[in-house]
């Protein structure tokens, strides 16, 4: 809708369409995440168009409306998950990390390899007759990381995350590439779900595959502008319409 690649009334319906199964879905996960990306991608917009002094301004402020918001809900979290109708143990996530960290502690090094959950093995038995259910996985990226890769595999993941969100930044501040911000919703998205659900290591899981699409996209683009000095998309904007008005007289 943002960008206009596609017709504006197709691009509207079809947001309309998904906020609507999202709200159906009843998913805290995914309303938190679409909550923190429409933010994330309001707040960009608002940068880029920020050559008025009012929208600078403004942006100061959701910066800090943001900064409050998540320091009240980590303050009152008990309270949140009470009005999100969740319980204290996050629908049991929270006994699954407490049995996988004690996987790890194990095998900290390399794990336990990959697709764990999905061999017959003494430490994946342990953890599915501590818990009395079999969880699919551990119900957070990085748990899940750590558990199959150890920490190698866990530091390798973690220089991809930063390597990806400061080329995510430096092109949404820096340049007028609208694909920036759209990969920089979608890293957000990611880290978001990683928090409780198992994004990273999964193969058949679209999150995975979405990953990889934005860090290439982001590396693509960072090469094309490696070259090109440093100039805030703000400046790049204010020129464009100088030279305009210049072009018009």
């Amino acid at each position: 809708l943002f960008v206009r690649t596609n017709n504006r009334i197709f691009a509207g319906v079809v947001l309309l369409g998904s906020l609507v199964l999202v709200a159906l879905s009843r998913s805290a996960t995914s309303t938190i995440a679409v909550i923190a990306t429409i933010g994330l991608a309001l707040y960009g917009w608002i940068m880029r168009m920020r050559t008025n002094p009012g929208w600078g301004i403004m942006g100061a402020l959701l910066t800090v409306m943001g900064i409050a918001a998540v320091t009240l809900g980590v303050i009152y979290f008990d309270d949140v998950l009470e009005i999100a109708g969740r319980s204290e143990t996050l629908t049991g996530r929270t006994d699954v990390w407490r049995a996988v960290a004690e996987a790890i502690r194990q095998r900290p090094l390399l794990g336990y390899g990959y697709a764990f959950w999905g061999i017959p093995s003494t430490a994946r038995n342990n953890i599915w007759i501590e818990l009395n259910w079999s969880p699919p996985h551990a119900h957070n990226g990085w748990l899940e990381v750590r558990l199959q890769l150890g920490i190698v595999g866990l530091s390798i993941m973690v220089v991809l995350w930063l390597v990806s969100l400061s080329r995510a930044i430096r092109l949404v501040l820096f340049t007028s590439e609208a694909g920036a911000l759209f990969m920089a919703l979608i890293i957000m998205n990611m880290f978001i779900r990683n928090l409780v659900e198992t994004v990273m290591l999964s193969p058949g899981e679209a999150y995975w595959l979405w990953f990889v699409v934005a860090y290439l996209h982001l590396a693509r683009m960072s090469e094309a502008h490696k070259r090109v000095p440093a100039i805030p998309a703000t400046a790049i904007r204010s020129r464009s319409l100088t030279s305009a008005t210049g072009e018009r007289r």
